[in-house]
């Protein structure tokens, strides 16, 4: 195995001597299989512990180990966005994420010409937030689908 490859391994499933790629807010080798992923058509999808009881389809964190709420009203928040949870999860349960790549909720009622940021406590939102930081989440698809792509904050001044 290729030390790419396994760095690659080590982003997405933990830890090796001691470092957490996880823990390194937005890391070249992240963006370059986020681009492999999303040229081959695919999804990225892993599994972690909700820190906190988490509804389905919001944005997280990944700290210590645990899923939490992404907010981008907090500024401990950049940089540390993980994915978007697949379904609700109690405290202390495993969660199914999106890292990156499609995903599809017949919930959903998406505006195709609008991109997709993350809000508050985990809330996708349309509309930029006009304080704390803006994070560009992706693309809607379809009304009901979903172009994840985490991209880099750009922090609003006071």
């Amino acid at each position: 195995m290729s030390k790419l490859s396994k760095r690659f391994l080590d982003l997405v499933f933990g830890s090796h001597d001691g470092l957490t790629a996880l823990d390194i807010p937005y890391s070249a080798e992240k963006s370059i299989y986020e681009a492999i992923v999303s040229t081959a058509g695919a999804s990225l999808l892993n599994t972690q512990v909700a820190g906190e009881v988490l509804g389905g389809h919001r944005l997280v964190n990944l700290i210590n180990g645990e899923l939490f709420y992404a907010s981008s009203d907090s500024s401990s928040n950049i940089g540390k966005l993980y994915g978007m949870t697949t379904q609700a999860a109690e405290l202390g349960t495993s969660c199914s994420v999106l890292i990156c790549g499609d995903w599809t909720e017949f919930s959903w009622n998406w505006d195709v010409t609008k991109k997709l940021y993350l809000g508050t406590n985990g809330v996708i939102v349309q509309d930029p937030p006009s304080s704390g930081f803006i994070l560009n989440i992706g693309l809607p698809i379809t009304s009901i689908s979903v172009s994840l792509r985490i991209e880099s904050p750009i922090i609003l001044l006071s």
